[in-house]
C-alpha cells in the first residue's frame, strides 16, 4: 500500500478537523491559541449536532498552508545567565556567557557551584528530566522563588533579549528548543523509551492535533458524566400501563434501544386545552361510578403508595438509629486510628526536610502517587524505591538517599499503624457513602405522586401529609449525619418520625381490594370501554402538560448526551496515530536509527549489538534502543556504567541530528565513567558538532577532558572559537564565581603560580602576630600551594611537559630539552622535603618545627624560581645543541 501523504490524509477527515490542521499548519509551533481552540470546538459540535444559527464556515488544509510555519523562525542563541537570585548558593552578581560561535567549554570543581548553572538551563530549554531550582536549604525560613537574567538572541539578529526569569513561570518559548543533556537525563535515554522531540514538520503537526484531540475528549467526557448524573433520577411515574403515554416516556429510558422521540412529539402528546379539560371533566361525571375507572384510579394510587413504601424501606434501613450509632463509632474508630499513625509517623519521620510526612495530606498525595504506579504497572503495591527507579512524582532517577525515603514511605504505610488507619478510613468512607446513597423523594414530587390518593378521602388526605413530613424530616436526619461526620455533633441528629409503614401497607391492602372489587363490577358492565380508554388517556395527557418541562428537561438531556458521544467519537485518535506512525516510518526512523547507529560506532559501542524501535501513543512518537538479544534484558543490567552514558550520548545526538536548524546543546558532565579513550571520542565528537554550527555548551568537572576540548578545537579544520569559563567558590565570595581568564590552581603554570604566591605574600606584610591559629592556617595553605609548584615544576619545566597529569599525549619531541642532573635530583628533594613539612604532613614531636614567617616564604620562593630560570636556561641551551642531531653532519669535501 502506498504512503499516504498529510495532504491526501486530511482530505478525508471531516470538515472541523481540516480546518483545525489548517489552524495548526499556520501557528508558529502548531500550537493553537485560545480562541483557535473555540472556533474548532464549536466546530466539532456542530459536526456532532449541536446547531447554531448559521453553521460555521470550515477552512480545509491546502498545500500552500503547509510549510507556512516553519523554517523561516531562526534559531536561538544563548548570550549569558545571570546574575541569579535565590538559587542555592550562588554569588550575587555573577554572570555566565556563552559563546555564540562555537564551543563554550565549562569547569568547575564538584561543589564550585556550576551545577547550579546547569538546573537553570535544564528549567528553560528542553529537558527530559526537570530540576528543583532550591534556595539555601541550610538557612531557616520560607526561600523566595529563584530568579535568573538571562540574556538571547535569534541568529541574524544583533538584537539582544534581556529578560528576569523567576522559577515557577513559563520559560521564554525561544529557548524551548535548545536540548539539555545531564546524567539523570542520561538514566532516561538509556532505561525507557523517548519522545521524538526533533520531526518533520507533518508528523509534529499531527501530534499537536492529537494533543488536542485528547484536551476536548477530556472535556466532553467531563459533560458526558454530568449528564449522565441527571439522567439516572426517575422520570414521573401513575401513567396508564400500556398508555401512548408510558410508550412515549418509555422512549426516554438511558437504556431504551428505541429512538428517541423529538421535542416536538413530546408536545403534540402534552397539548392540553379547555376542551380537553372538559371532555375529561364530563367523562369523569359520566364515569364517576365506573368501576373500571374507579380500579384504575385506585391501582394508581396503590402504585404511588408502594414508591412511598419502596423509599421509606431504603430510609429506615440506610438512615436508622443503629446506623447513626454505628456511623458515630466509625467515626471515633477513625480519629483515633489516624492519631496513632500521626503519632507514628511524627516518631519514623522527624528528621524529614518537611514537616507533616504521614499525616492524611501527605497520605492523600502518597495514595494518589501509587494509583499512578498501579495503573503503569498492574501488579505494583508500592511507589518504585529501588535507586535508579524513575520517581513517580518528580520522574526523575532515585538517588541512594531518594530510594531510602520512598523505601521508608512504603513500609509506613505498610505497617500496622497506617494499615489501621487506612482500614478505618475505608469502613468510615463505606459508611458515609451509604448514607449519601439512600434516595429521598423530594416534597414537590411526593406531593404531586399523591394528589390523587389524597382525593381519596380526607383520612387518606391526612396520611399524604403525614409521608410529605416523614421524607422532609429523613432528608434532615442524613443531612445532620453527614455534617455530623466532619464535626463529631451527632447528639444534635434529629431522629426519623415514627414509621408511616403499618399504615402504608394497611392502605395498600385496601386499594387493592377496592380494585379487585371494582374489576369485578366492571366485567358485569362492559358497554363502557371506550368511554374508559378515552378517560384513561385525556388523563395521561393531563399529566404529560403538567409534567412537561421535566420531561423535556430529560429529552434535552438524553439529546445532548447522543451528541456528545459523537463528539468523543469524532475527536477519537487512533487514526491519527496511525498516521503519525505511517509518516514517522517513511521519514524519520531509517534516518534516526542510522543517526544513533552511527554514534554508537564513533563512541566505540559496536561489540554490542542495539535495535532501535519505535511507537506511539496518544499520538506522540516514541524511540528507544534496546539489546538485540533473543531474551529481552534491560540495558542497565548489561551495560558498564561508561558504556551506558556513551549509549545515552549516542541517543542524545543521534536525536539531535534530525534537528535541521542546528538548535543549541547544553551539556552537563558527558564523560562520567568514561575511559580515556571514549572520553577523547567525546570531546572530538561536540567539537565536531560546534564545527557544523551549533551553538554547544559544556559544562564538566573533569580536567582532561576540559583540555581534550579545548585541544580537539585547536585541531579541528577549520578551527572551533572556544570559550573558557572557570567556576569556583571562595568563603569569602560564595559559590559559583565565574571567570573567563581566572584559571583555577589546577590548570596554572609554574610561572602564574609563582607570581600568585608572590602576590599572597605581598598580603601577609600587615600581619605581626605569627602565633595564631589564624596564621598558622595561612602558612599551611602557603606551602601546600608552594609543594604543588615544585610538583608542576618537575613536570612542566624539569621533564618539558614530556608527559602531563591532565593530557593523554606523549610529547616525544619536548625531550629535546629535557636535562636532569644529580644537582637537579638533590635541590628538588630537599625542597620538597621542606615544603611538605611545613605544610601539615605529620612528623614525629622531635621535629616538630616553628611556624614559618614571611622571610622564609620569601626565601623558599625564591629558591623555586631560581632554579625554574637556571632549569630553563639549561633547557634551551639543550635544546640548541640536541637541535644539530636531527640532521646529519656536514660532509667534508676536498
Amino acid at each position: 500500500m502506498a504512503e499516504e501523504s498529510l495532504l491526501d490524509w486530511a482530505n478525508k477527515q471531516p470538515g472541523w478537523a481540516r480546518d483545525a490542521l489548517r489552524r495548526h499548519a499556520v501557528s508558529a509551533t502548531h500550537a493553537l491559541s485560545e480562541g483557535d481552540k473555540a472556533e474548532i470546538l464549536v466546530r466539532v459540535r456542530h459536526h456532532a449536532g449541536f446547531t447554531g444559527d448559521v453553521p460555521p464556515l470550515c477552512t480545509p488544509l491546502m498545500a500552500a498552508h503547509l510549510g507556512t510555519a516553519n523554517g523561516s523562525d531562526p534559531r536561538t542563541l544563548l548570550c549569558s545567565f545571570g546574575p541569579v537570585q535565590n538559587l542555592n548558593r550562588l554569588a550575587a552578581g555573577q554572570k555566565l556567557q556563552f559563546a555564540l560561535d562555537g564551543l563554550t567549554a565549562i569547569y568547575g570543581d564538584n561543589g564550585s557551584g556550576k551545577s547550579g548553572y546547569a538546573r537553570i538551563a535544564k528549567k528553560l530549554c528542553r529537558s527530559l528530566t526537570s530540576a528543583d531550582l532550591l534556595g539555601n536549604v541550610f538557612e531557616p525560613g520560607t526561600k523566595p522563588p529563584a530568579a535568573v537574567t538571562v540574556r538571547y538572541q535569534k541568529v541574524g539578529d544583533q538584537q539582544v533579549t534581556e529578560t528576569v526569569w523567576t522559577d515557577g513561570n513559563a520559560p521564554p518559548t525561544e529557548l524551548s528548543q535548545i536540548s539539555v543533556f545531564d546524567t539523570q537525563n542520561a538514566r532516561l535515554y538509556v532505561d525507557q523509551e523517548n519522545r521524538i522531540s526533533f520531526l518533520p514538520s507533518d508528523i509534529a503537526l499531527l501530534q499537536r492535533h492529537s494533543e488536542h484531540c485528547a484536551e476536548m475528549d477530556a472535556a466532553f467526557q467531563k459533560e458526558i458524566t454530568a449528564v449522565e448524573k441527571r439522567v439516572k433520577v426517575p422520570l414521573p411515574a401513575g401513567y396508564t400501563p400500556n398508555g401512548d403515554a408510558a410508550k412515549l416516556l418509555a422512549r426516554l429510558d438511558p437504556k431504551s434501544k428505541q429512538p428517541l422521540p423529538t421535542a416536538d412529539e413530546i408536545k403534540v402528546n402534552a397539548q392540553w386545552a379547555d376542551a380537553d379539560l372538559a371532555e375529561m371533566q364530563q367523562l369523569e361525571g359520566a364515569l364517576a361510578n365506573d368501576p373500571a375507572v374507579l380500579a384504575a384510579r385506585s391501582r394508581r394510587a396503590k402504585a404511588a403508595l408502594e414508591s412511598c413504601s419502596v423509599a421509606i424501606s431504603a430510609i429506615e434501613l440506610g438512615l436508622s438509629t443503629d446506623i447513626g450509632s454505628a456511623l458515630e463509632g466509625l467515626r471515633t474508630h477513625e480519629r483515633l486510628a489516624a492519631d496513632a499513625a500521626s503519632l507514628a509517623a511524627s516518631d519514623q519521620f522527624a528528621s524529614e526536610p518537611l514537616e507533616g510526612v504521614g499525616l492524611p495530606v501527605w497520605r492523600l498525595m502518597y495514595d494518589y502517587a501509587k494509583a499512578y504506579a498501579t495503573s503503569l504497572q498492574p501488579d505494583q503495591d508500592r511507589l518504585p524505591d529501588g535507586e535508579g527507579d524513575l520517581c513517580v512524582l518528580c520522574q526523575e532517577p532515585l538517588s541512594a538517599d531518594g530510594s531510602a525515603r520512598v523505601r521508608a514511605f512504603n513500609d509506613f504505610v505498610a505497617g500496622q499503624a497506617a494499615k489501621a488507619a487506612d482500614a478505618a478510613r475505608a469502613a468510615l468512607e463505606q459508611a458515609v457513602a451509604k448514607v449519601r446513597e439512600v434516595q429521598i423523594p423530594a416534597t414537590a414530587q411526593v406531593d404531586l405522586a399523591l394528589a390523587e390518593f389524597g382525593g381519596l378521602s380526607e383520612s387518606r388526605a391526612q396520611l399524604g401529609k403525614a409521608l410529605a413530613n416523614y421524607f422532609a424530616a429523613a432528608l434532615a436526619r442524613r443531612n445532620a449525619l453527614l455534617e455530623a461526620v466532619g464535626t463529631g455533633a451527632f447528639a444534635t441528629v434529629p431522629t426519623l418520625l415514627p414509621s408511616p409503614i403499618s399504615d402504608i401497607t394497611a392502605d395498600i391492602a385496601a386499594l387493592e381490594a377496592e380494585a379487585v372489587a371494582f374489576d369485578q363490577a366492571a366485567k358485569e358492565d362492559g358497554s363502557r370501554a371506550a368511554e374508559r380508554g378515552r378517560l384513561a388517556a385525556l388523563r395521561d395527557r393531563k399529566k404529560l402538560s403538567d409534567d412537561l418541562a421535566t420531561i423535556l428537561a430529560r429529552h434535552g438531556d438524553l439529546e445532548q448526551l447522543s451528541k456528545l458521544k459523537a463528539c468523543v467519537v469524532a475527536v477519537e485518535r487512533g487514526h491519527i496515530s496511525r498516521q503519525i506512525t505511517t509518516l514517522r516510518r517513511s521519514l524519520v526512523m531509517d534516518d534516526l536509527e542510522q543517526r544513533i547507529l552511527a554514534e554508537i560506532r564513533a563512541f566505540d559501542l559496536t561489540h554490542i549489538p542495539f535495535e532501535v524501535s519505535d511507537r506511539s501513543k496518544d499520538g506522540q512518537s516514541y524511540f528507544g534502543v534496546a539489546l538485540h538479544s533473543p531474551i529481552a534484558t534491560a540495558n542497565n543490567k548489561v551495560l558498564s556504567e561508561g558504556e551506558q552514558r556513551a549509549l545515552a550520548l549516542a541517543c542524545f545526538l543521534g536525536e539531535a541530528g534530525r534537528d535541521t536548524e542546528k538548535h543549541g546543546l547544553i551539556i552537563d558532565d558527558p564523560v562520567s565513567s568514561l575511559d580515556h579513550v571514549r572520553l577523547r571520542r567525546v570531546a572530538v565528537r561536540l567539537v565536531e558538532e560546534a564545527r557544523a554550527g551549533r551553538q554547544v555548551i559544556v559544562f564538566t568537572h573533569n580536567i582532561l577532558f576540559f583540555n581534550e576540548m579545548v585541544e580537539a578545537a585547536a585541531r579541528a579544520t577549520p578551527q572551533v572559537p572556544v570559550l573558557r569559563n572557570f567556576i569556583s567558590s571562595s568563603k569569602a565570595s560564595g559559590f559559583g564565581i565565574v571567570s573567563v581568564s581566572d584559571e583555577p590552581w589546577l590548570l596554572l603554570s609554574v610561572n602564574k603560580r609563582i607570581a600568585k604566591l608572590r602576590e599572597r605574600l605581598k598580603d601577609f606584610s600587615v600581619i605581626s602576630d605569627f602565633n595564631t591559629e589564624e596564621w598558622r592556617a595561612k602558612a599551611k595553605d602557603f606551602y601546600t600551594d608552594l609543594r604543588e609548584t615544585w610538583e608542576r615544576l618537575v613536570e612542566e619545566v624539569l621533564l618539558g611537559q614530556v608527559v602531563e597529569r591532565f593530557n593523554t599525549d606523549v610529547r616525544t619531541q619536548s625531550l629535546k630539552g629535557v636535562v636532569v642532573e644529580d644537582q637537579d635530583y638533590k635541590t628538588v628533594f630537599w625542597a620538597m622535603k621542606r615544603v611538605s613539612e611545613r605544610s601539615g604532613h605529620d612528623m614525629a614531636a622531635g621535629r616538630a618545627i616553628p611556624t614559618p614567617q614571611p622571610s622564609d616564604m620569601k626565601t623558599d620562593l625564591d629558591a623555586i624560581d631560581s632554579f625554574r630560570s637556571a632549569t630553563d636556561k639549561r633547557k634551551r641551551d639543550a635544546s640548541t645543541r640536541r637541535k644539530a642531531l636531527e640532521e646529519p653532519p656536514v660532509a667534508t669535501v676536498g
